[in-house]
């Protein structure tokens, strides 16, 4: 068995964390190939030497993770692997809901994208399950496993749906891992190389950027699972039911909380440009911006 492990470092402070969860991988055969916008990365020596090989290229801050990995594997050949294991930096993020109620923040969105690889136990168990279940493609953490249902992002899966259209003559169920990171049989994206998309098709990585191709991408990653056959499953986290419902719980009560405090106190700025102070939706203040 061997494995093809992709991480895209753009926020180099938090690659000491995937680093660490790398080390998990001891004992399996893998490939490591680190793509990054940084001339000055450097990984450290520890984890290289992990690896039976391991590579580092500077690429253009195209498509945040998703470009960088399709540049991967557009240039490797990823019939010589079983697995995928697609991580990035992610950032810390603002805290926010997903469907579900699920609250995600600050690191929580990081720490269940890479929770399928935070320990040996878990990497192994989703290694172990994918292979006495052939009918499973990627594995991630439940939460984050989106379909057409829950998805808010309606642009970027409508278009996600004209690229299945287009290519495939897709147009089935879609269920993706929101934040694209997990493990995945390498030969399902055999098809996406065929594309023939290229990471300079990507627009420029940026946090105010919606709906763009990368985000359509992400929703093609996993429709190519189910197009194929496979499921997505979560294949190590225990208990599931009884976490499910103490997240739901806290995620609903922030929700209330953050509701009751929008309808106490709003500070927004119009397109007058004016900023209006409004207390229980009463406008208090007005000041006009120059």
């Amino acid at each position: 068995m061997r494995i093809l492990v992709h991480v895209h470092v753009f926020y180099k402070e938090i690659w000491p964390e995937i680093q660490d969860f790398l080390k998990n991988l001891d004992g399996f055969d893998w490939d490591l190939y680190i793509t990054t916008v940084h001339d000055d990365f450097e990984p450290n020596s520890d984890v290289i030497a992990l690896a039976s090989h391991a590579d580092v290229h500077v690429v253009e801050n195209k498509g945040y993770d998703v470009g960088p990995f399709i540049w991967v594997i557009n240039n490797v050949d990823i019939e010589r692997y079983d697995y995928i294991v697609k991580l990035h930096t992610k950032r810390d993020v603002s805290y926010k809901t997903i469907p579900g109620n699920y609250l995600l923040g600050g690191k929580r969105w990081r720490k269940k994208l890479l929770s399928f690889i935070e320990s040996k136990d878990n990497i192994r168990k989703c290694i172990s399950t994918m292979e006495n279940n052939k009918s499973i493609g990627m594995c991630g953490n439940y939460l984050l496993i989106m379909d057409d249902s829950s998805d808010r992002d309606i642009p970027s899966m409508e278009g996600a749906r004209l690229i299945l259209k287009e290519n495939f003559l897709y147009s089935g169920s879609i269920r993706f891992i929101c934040g694209t990171m997990f493990i995945v049989r390498a030969r399902i994206f055999e098809p996406i190389i065929n594309m023939n998309i290229n990471i300079g098709e990507f627009a420029e990585s940026s946090i105010n950027r919606k709906s763009s191709l990368a985000h359509m991408m992400e929703r093609v990653f996993g429709a190519m699972v189910i197009y194929q056959g496979f499921t997505i499953e979560d294949c190590f986290t225990e208990n599931k039911l009884y976490i499910s419902y103490l997240e739901r719980s806290v995620g609903l009560i922030v929700n209330i909380l953050f509701d009751v405090q929008r309808f106490i106190f709003q500070c927004k700025k119009t397109k007058n440009n004016n900023i209006i102070i409004k207390i229980m939706k009463i406008p208090v203040y007005v000041k006009k911006i120059k």
